[in-house]
C-alpha cells in the first residue's frame, strides 16, 4: 500500500518510533539527493511525501521545483543566501520534513493515549 503522509495522519494507523525514524531518514535522503543535483522542490508538505508499506519514502509533485544554478554551491557546500534568493522564500524544506515527522509522532502519541 502506498499513501502520502497526509492520508496516513487522517486514518487510525499504528506507528512505532522505528517507523518514524525510517520515514524521516528516507525523506531526508531524498531531499539530500535533490539538493546535490541542485534541485529545489519548493512545495514539500505531508501530501507530497509518499510512504510505501515498508516505510520507504518518495517525494512527488515537482510542479514548483526549480533547478538551481551552479553558483549556489561552493566547495564547502551550499551557499544558503543564494538558495534563499532562488527559492523566493516559499518554503523551508528541512522544516517541512520536521513538521511532517512531528505530525506522525503526535499521531503515535494520540494512538497510545487513546
Amino acid at each position: 500500500m502506498e499513501a502520502d503522509i497526509d492520508t496516513l495522519l487522517k486514518h487510525e494507523m499504528q506507528f512505532t518510533e522505528q517507523h518514524l525514524i525510517k520515514i524521516a531518514y528516507h525523506t531526508l535522503c531524498a531531499m539530500s539527493f535533490l539538493h546535490e543535483a541542485n534541485v529545489m522542490h519548493r512545495d514539500l508538505k505531508s501530501a507530497n511525501i509518499l510512504i510505501s508499506s515498508d516505510c520507504s519514502a518518495k517525494i512527488c509533485d515537482f510542479g514548483l521545483s526549480r533547478s538551481l544554478p551552479s553558483t549556489v554551491t561552493t566547495l564547502e557546500g551550499f551557499n544558503t543566501m543564494a538558495i534563499r534568493e532562488h527559492s523566493q522564500g516559499l518554503f523551508d524544506e528541512p522544516a517541512c520534513v520536521g513538521k511532517a515527522s512531528s505530525q506522525l509522532e503526535q499521531k503515535k502519541r494520540d494512538y497510545i493515549a487513546g
